[in-house]
């Protein structure tokens, strides 16, 4: 850092100022219901490059251990997420615990602390009465993944991938 001090007026100018890039790592919560596990470990396939960049750090229920307090784990980790991606099928919809812990969470979070919503329509939903219905989904919800075949999932996965890097890539 190189500065000048102009000490009649009580002013620091700063001259050169250098600071390392700084990489910030952002979480992921990931919500979905334990009927649709395979959706999540497809996504997380497609999420995996963005984890060993360290843009991101993926956190769903299966980080839980045995003999945790899982539901502060699980608070934990909605308090400190800065993306939050759903899963959305009707399972989805219909789990009490999404709808009364997660859904309204999440929801507060990306409305007063800017956590970005990644809504993915997976199966045909009801979605449009839920509190999703005001964020744009990462897909187009009138065709869900699981009416594509599996070499369009490839390419919507790919999609919501380079979505997500552009979010939290920082510059």
């Amino acid at each position: 850092m190189t500065f000048e001090v102009d000490t009649s007026r009580q002013v620091l100018y700063l001259q050169h100022f250098v600071c390392p890039k700084v990489q910030v790592t952002k979480p992921v919560f990931i919500s979905y219901s334990h009927k649709d596990e395979k959706w999540l470990e497809k996504l997380k396939q497609f999420l995996r490059p963005l984890e060993d960049q360290e843009l991101i750090r993926v956190w769903d229920d299966t980080e839980i251990r045995a003999g945790s307090d899982w539901l502060g784990d699980i608070s934990r980790a909605l308090e400190s997420a800065r993306v939050a991606v759903f899963l959305v099928t009707q399972n989805f919809l219909d789990s009490p615990f999404i709808r009364e812990q997660e859904l309204p969470q999440l929801i507060d979070a990306a409305n007063n602390r800017g956590c970005l919503i990644f809504w993915v329509q997976v199966s045909s939903t009801t979605f449009e009465d839920s509190p999703l219905a005001k964020f744009q989904g990462a897909i187009p919800p009138t065709r869900p993944l699981d009416l594509m075949t599996d070499a369009e999932q490839s390419k919507v996965l790919v999609d919501i991938y380079r979505k997500m890097k552009a979010a939290v890539s920082v510059e």
